[in-house]
């Protein structure tokens, strides 16, 4: 297992479960700053604009976050219910009511006088609506990390950590050759989870994945009270320009988490620039002065994290045709974390039982 963020801790934890044995790599030690692992918190929801074949998954996910919460005794999820504003018209509005309607999905469709009343601390533009759906909410993201390596390490097969920095893939007959920075091994099948730094394992198969630098700015209202998760759910705005931002309610009870969802820079883990400029935070706050003025201006603090996406967005699992030893799990394209245990399943089912993931998210789908 390369990589040991969210997506390759719930990998291991779901093949040490099914009877896998699993060497996990990597060179940073879990809850790091320096992936798309993460910034406290995470949306998960299942009224699924991006695609409705995403919804049985996040519905699995959900699942699975619950089994995760029983067997460690950690409160990891947190249901505040999803709120999707737009244009009706937009991209955001008619995919959330196309995957609400296809699989019976409980909301409720609101204009913007009725989303006023309800939620208060939003002014929405005069014509815009929102669909609210009941099952969304919040992860608790760098514990939910911690708490899937230590699941891993506890499973039937435990996870073995190791700390090294994986520098190359390479083939050796039918097995795979891990080139380290502390020397080699060979394994007879390796998974790649390894965010924006995948393409630098596999330098020669261009493969179709783009580093994107992301803003996440943090709130501090004078009334932070009217933001607790009781009151105030999560949230995605389309702007009339097509922008995307999205929200969290005050989980510690002080700040606001709030954000653009794309059109980032293009970069790479590399040269990725981790300051954050007043430029960066006032995108932000524009867009949420418009939507929420009870928020303010203040910025109680901001950081970057970065997204590595595919051409069309959607995941980037599945066996290579150059290695079929390889198995990549990436391009998660900044709405892949509440995937993790799922993603998880379908990575054990490549690698035990040799099940082709959906083809939605398929490593065929750009004959790789």
């Amino acid at each position: 297992m390369v990589g040991l963020g969210v997506i390759g801790a719930a990998i291991s934890w779901r093949l040490g479960e099914g009877g896998q044995p699993v060497v996990g790599y990597d060179r940073f030690r879990a809850g790091h700053p320096f992936g798309s692992s993460h910034g406290a918190a995470r949306i998960i929801r299942q009224a699924y604009y991006e695609h409705p074949d995403y919804v049985p998954l996040v519905q699995r996910s959900w699942t699975r976050w619950q089994e995760l919460e029983r067997v460690s005794g950690r409160s990891l999820l947190r249901q505040t219910g999803g709120l999707m504003i737009g244009p009706p018209d937009g991209e955001l509005v008619l995919g959330t009511l196309d995957s609400v309607r296809r699989h019976g999905l409980r909301h409720a469709v609101l204009d913007a006088a009725a989303i006023g009343q309800r939620f208060p601390q939003f002014r929405v533009p005069a014509g815009e609506i929102g669909i609210f759906e009941d099952l969304a909410g919040v992860l608790r993201c760098e514990m939910a990390v911690e708490t899937l390596i230590r699941a891993a390490g506890r499973a039937r097969q435990p996870l073995a950590v190791v700390h090294d920095q994986v520098l190359r893939l390479e083939a050796v007959g039918e097995r795979v050759r891990v080139h380290t920075a502390s020397g080699t091994r060979d394994f007879a099948q390796v998974v790649v989870a390894a965010g924006g730094w995948t393409s630098d394992l596999l330098p020669d198969l261009n493969l179709p994945l783009t580093v994107e630098r992301q803003v996440q700015v943090w709130f501090a209202p004078s009334s932070p009270a009217s933001f607790a998760p009781t009151k105030f759910p999560i949230w995605m705005h389309q702007t009339e320009d097509g922008q995307m931002f999205y929200g969290l309610p005050a989980m510690d009870g002080k700040s606001v988490k709030a954000a653009r969802h794309h059109q980032g820079i293009t970069t790479s883990m590399e040269h990725l620039d981790r300051h954050v400029s007043d430029q960066d935070r006032a995108v932000v706050k524009r867009a949420v002065a418009e939507i929420l003025p009870g928020l303010g201006s203040e910025i109680a603090q901001s950081s970057v994290c970065s997204y590595t996406d595919t051409p069309d967005l959607h995941f980037l699992i599945g066996r290579l045709q150059a290695l079929p030893g390889v198995i990549l799990a990436t391009g998660f394209s900044g709405h892949g974390f509440k995937f993790a245990p799922v993603i998880g399943d379908l990575i054990a089912d490549i690698v035990l039982r040799d099940i082709l993931p959906p083809g939605l998210l398929a490593t065929a789908r750009f004959n790789l």
